[in-house]
């Protein structure tokens, strides 16, 4: 073999088995194999990113578990050795540490229901000008649930709305369906004009759009088959679902602008815990993950 290709090929070799360490996440769902995957497959609240686990690697596996047990969070190692070949395909998780680092987290003691009611905007230009307003992200990889909580906030202390999050949930059919592997949930802002819900994806949008509009933009590719469309959902128990992750392609979920991330949804589901306000470290920590000049941003937004 000519000694050039040989060098390409290894080389090639390398980029493809490349190794990733230093995520730090929380599990949210294990699936285990099935006729469709040999592998277990990892819901990571981590960007969002769904990453799997070969049957063989028993002592990761047990870590993960052990992660999702107790709601810990977990150093993980990863390999990109499907990344060349398929683009969308999940990388495979070679190595798991439970993180001792305790988990700050932020609950209303109240144990009665939330009295969240979302402000009503006045027109699509206002819309357009708070949406205008909004930062763009500075850094070049930035987590969905950061950048929303930035812009919800944004839209709170500068315009005085209260605005909701929109989350959309892709299920195992839909992977599967589609081989949109890397991913299973996306967030925006949402606000309400004149009643009608209005998504304010800064980074994906060039301006606000309505939520059927945003929906189809995220969801199935084939967005002529209305048989593809989204669910909507009240509750995270409901994605879970085995009937719906099987055979529904995707859902939608819309909370007040204080939940952070999933694993609040579903906190507050199964132990009535609920946000109420804005907490400075989350705000804090969402900053340094989207901006350059974080400090400047969180000192702008942070709850006095």
């Amino acid at each position: 073999m000519n000694q050039v290709f040989k060098g390409i090929l290894a080389t090639l070799l390398l980029f493809m088995m490349s190794a990733h360490a230093g995520i730090t996440t929380r599990i949210a769902k294990i699936y285990p194999p099935d006729e469709y995957n040999p592998n277990f497959e990892i819901l990571a609240y981590y960007d969002g990113r769904v990453f799997e686990v070969s049957p063989d690697s028993q002592d990761v596996l047990e870590t993960l578990k052990s992660a999702r047990m107790f709601d810990s969070s977990v150093d993980i190692e990863t390999s990109s050795n499907y990344l060349v070949i398929d683009k969308n395909a999940p990388e495979m998780i070679t190595a798991a540490k439970l993180n001792s680092s305790a988990s700050l987290e932020y609950f209303s003691e109240n144990s009665t229901l939330e009295n969240f009611e979302p402000s009503d905007v006045e027109s699509m230009d206002r819309a357009t000008q708070m949406f205008n307003h909004l930062y763009p992200r500075t850094r070049r990889k930035t987590e969905c649930f950061n950048r929303a909580h930035i812009w919800n906030r944004q839209l709170d202390k500068s315009f005085g709305v209260k605005s909701e999050k929109i989350f959309i949930f892709y299920t195992r059919k839909y992977r599967r369906a589609y081989r949109r592997w890397k991913w299973w949930f996306h967030t925006a802002p949402l606000i309400r004009v004149n009643g009608d819900p209005i998504v304010m994806d800064r980074e994906f949008t060039t301006n606000p759009i309505t939520e059927k509009s945003w929906e189809w933009q995220f969801s199935a590719p084939n967005r002529e088959d209305e048989t593809h469309r989204c669910t909507k959902i009240d509750e995270m128990s409901d994605y879970y679902d085995r009937y719906n992750t099987n055979n529904i392609f995707c859902n939608t979920l819309i909370a007040p602008m204080y939940y952070w991330e999933p694993s609040e949804l579903k906190k507050r589901e199964d132990q009535r815990r609920y946000k109420t306000d804005w907490v400075n470290w989350e705000l804090r920590l969402a900053a340094r993950d989207v901006y350059g000049r974080w400090r400047d941003v969180y000192e702008e937004l942070m709850i006095d």
